[in-house]
């Protein structure tokens, strides 16, 4: 039986304690004589063979959790766990917070070279950049929100929250969310809090986002519907008042309309492009996803289209991507992602597909990152770099989907492992370049390794799990 292998470290401090402040708070540091070194990729090329500028493994981690981005100088930025002798050769080490094992490794823009290594912590769980100022925000243990500096050489300042989740506005204002108590607080780019408020009561909170143009704090989860659920999906003021709410229907509404799939909210960020980006998950097709968020009686604007984007033959689980106005909260447009059993016919049957990360660049291209039982389109074709991807033997594969600004169809879809099961770190859009975070248990990658290209280490390092980040051109 497929096991869906996540595990959520949570934190609860009960009670705020004071900002504490570094580097006189600044908001962000500009790059001197250690820039990053030249480095090259080639362009996109559409098909089954997938062009990687690198794909390597980076380090023995011991727990799941951390993300990945893309600075504003290009550098690939991996917020990963190891243990204190599995880093790199990097030019660069510092440790900003004692504590052992959470780690940020900065990689040139081809993630050819390791440029930096800054120990932060003990754990890391969630990673973000602000596109004004590059500055780089973690949430970990023990020090709850940090602010670094974007080469990731100081520590700006720290907010001493057990967040687990960051949503982090353009300008460098921060919204933390501790998803076990759904406990919120909206911090400006200094790191002075500037509100507190609670999730909608009843609801289990997993993600959050800002939206700064209009002051909205998005948050993400779900709310009990009977023996189901259906999503949670929330737009609050700073002052947490309430400016917009989605779904949240009775499970009254949800028998009336026969829509029986249990369905909530994963993942919300806020694009490059000014706009919303919802990541959802349904136990089936016949879900609330497919209907205006406050009107059952609608159909969604969903694209739809190939099999691997319509939710039929199936009772597992199907991910649906959002693309949302932040200010009024209307679903603009959106699509399901499916994988299938790889038995060749138009109704193979779908299989779990649990889209677990999202990001968005300033032209709407979406690029999605999770874990799937089987493939995607083309699972006999599919190669990264030239070399054949094979499904998991046993587990679940980790997966990259890149969709276009119409969510119409796939550009990418692709897993890069070799027969072992895969989990997922995170995904980020940059300038010229998408990047893919995954961790590979021992036991995987003795089953079925990561392909790798250009590697700053071709094989997994000694330890439980490795670390492994690909980068490659986009469209």
């Amino acid at each position: 039986m497929l096991k869906r292998l996540l595990t959520r470290y949570a934190f609860s401090f009960g009670v705020l304690l004071p900002l504490i402040c570094f580097a006189a708070c600044e908001a962000s540091h500009t790059l001197g004589s250690a820039s990053l070194p030249a480095s090259t990729c080639g362009t996109f090329a559409p098909g089954p063979n997938l062009q990687v500028c690198a794909a390597t493994y980076l380090t023995g981690a011991t727990i799941q959790g951390g993300g990945v981005a893309v600075g504003r100088d290009g550098a690939v930025i991996v917020a990963t766990h190891a243990t204190v002798n599995a880093g790199l050769s990097a030019d660069v080490r510092r440790e900003l917070i004692a504590g052992g094992e959470g780690v940020i490794y900065r990689l040139n823009s081809s993630g050819t070279k390791a440029v930096s290594e800054t120990r932060l912590g003990a754990a890391l769980f969630d990673l973000e950049l602000a596109a004004s100022t590059g500055t780089i925000y973690v949430a970990g243990a023990p020090f709850g929100v940090a602010a670094l500096s974007s080469d990731a050489n100081r520590l700006l300042w720290r907010f001493d929250f057990a967040a687990d989740r960051l949503g982090v506005g353009a300008d460098g204002s921060v919204a933390a969310v501790q998803t076990s108590s759904g406990r919120v607080v909206v911090l400006n780019d200094q790191g002075q809090r500037l509100a507190e408020f609670s999730a909608r009561s009843g609801g289990t909170v997993s993600d959050v986002a800002i939206h700064t143009p209009s002051g909205t704090v998005i948050v993400v989860g779900a709310l009990p519907a009977g023996a189901s659920q259906t999503p949670l999906f929330d737009g609050h003021n700073f002052d947490g008042s309430v400016r917009w709410q989605n779904y949240g229907w009775s499970s009254t509404l949800l028998a009336q309309h026969q829509l029986g799939a249990s369905t909530r909210g994963l993942r919300v960020t806020t694009g490059a492009d000014g706009r919303l980006y919802y990541l959802g998950e349904s136990h089936g097709g016949n879900t609330v996803h497919g209907f205006l968020p406050r009107d059952l009686s609608q159909r969604a604007p969903i694209v739809g289209g190939s099999a691997f984007h319509t939710p039929f033959n199936t009772n597992r689980f199907v991910s649906f991507v959002g693309k949302f106005d932040p200010v009024t909260g209307m679903l603009e447009t959106s699509q399901y992602l499916l994988a299938r059993d790889p038995d060749g016919t138009a109704n193979a049957k779908g299989v779990d597909t649990f889209a677990q990360a999202i990001a968005a660049d300033e032209r709407g291209y979406v690029l999605v990152g999770g874990q799937q039982a089987c493939c995607g389109p083309q699972p006999n074709d599919m190669q990264v770099a030239g070399q054949a991807i094979i499904p998991a033997v046993e587990g679940l594969d980790a997966f990259a989907v890149l969709l276009p600004p119409s969510l119409a169809s796939s550009t990418v879809w692709t897993t890069w492992a070799q027969g072992g099961s895969a989990s997922l770190l995170g995904v980020a859009l940059g300038p010229e370049r998408a990047v893919w975070g995954a961790s590979q248990s021992a036991i995987a990658a003795a089953t079925g390794p990561m392909v790798t290209q250009r590697a700053l280490q071709s094989t997994p390092p000694a330890g439980p799990s490795a670390s492994f980040v690909a980068v490659w051109p986009r469209p």
